[in-house]
């Protein structure tokens, strides 16, 4: 008992260390390896790999395979009334360039659980659209849309042109999409959704109902899973805040 207990103060004391000096790195810059670790702070390997899970556990630090280890940082993601529901745009708060690069397009008609959030307007067919969330060339999520076929017909032809649906939708639909709910978790990710995130870890997991903001009629379903080591989702909801001038918003956060 006494060694578990010394061998935890020591991956701990040597966490805190390096977290300490890592502050002053760069995000992207790569961090002391495990054989670094081990030499300069005199303990064994296991101590030192479980120092540096300690510090990917805490975000501080990402771990590629078969290229090394450093400096993370976590893009914020926030949700509220007066942030659109694209993901590109709400990426780009932070000031990053985010694209989203299309995976699939399909059409089907409405599975079950769908027809209530679709009633009483129910679309005959839906817009599936899965694409994968990137920031300088690293996938941080993928997210499917269906989107109402009633609502956007023929909106495939659009999606080579412009990548992003609620730009789409404003631009050539006259829609001015806003979230009429949405539900927040942290969740283990579908085999095929892990493949596209490269990590099986619990990711963030974003499901949204998305209306027209002048009629309210439903225009989009959608799901989203963000790896939660690259992306901080924080929800900001007030009971004063109204759709504002977006553009402005995001000139705002940005500058």
């Amino acid at each position: 008992m006494v060694h578990d207990r010394l061998v935890s103060e020591t991956y701990l004391s040597v966490a805190n260390a390096l977290e300490s000096r890592i502050q002053d790195l760069d995000v992207g810059d790569r961090v002391p390896s495990e054989h670094d670790v081990v030499r300069e702070f005199e303990i064994s390997r296991p101590t030192a790999r479980a120092a540096l899970q300690e510090l990917e556990r805490r975000f501080v630090v990402r771990r590629v395979k078969g290229s090394g280890t450093f400096v993370n940082e976590r893009i914020p993601y926030p949700i509220g009334n007066r942030f659109p529901p694209s993901a590109s745009r709400t990426l780009g708060l932070s000031g990053r360039t985010a694209t989203m690069r299309l995976v699939t397009v399909s059409e089907t008609s409405l599975e079950p659980c769908e027809l209530d959030a679709f009633s009483p307007d129910r679309p005959q067919r839906l817009c599936v659209i899965g694409r994968a969330m990137e920031v300088d060339g690293d996938v941080v999520g993928f997210g499917i849309s269906k989107v109402s076929n009633a609502m956007a017909p023929g909106l495939r032809r659009h999606l080579d042109d412009i990548a992003s649906i609620w730009r789409i939708l404003s631009s050539q639909y006259g829609i001015t999409l806003i979230r009429r709910s949405i539900d927040v978790s942290i969740d283990t990710p579908p085999d095929h959704v892990a493949r596209i995130l490269d990590t099986r870890e619990p990711s963030w997991h974003l499901r949204s109902v998305n209306v027209d903001a002048t009629t309210g009629a439903v225009v989009e379903l959608g799901e989203s899973w963000i790896r939660t080591d690259r992306v901080a989702v924080s929800v900001h909801f007030d009971r004063d805040d109204r759709p504002s001038d977006l553009d402005d918003e995001l000139h705002e956060r940005s500058t």
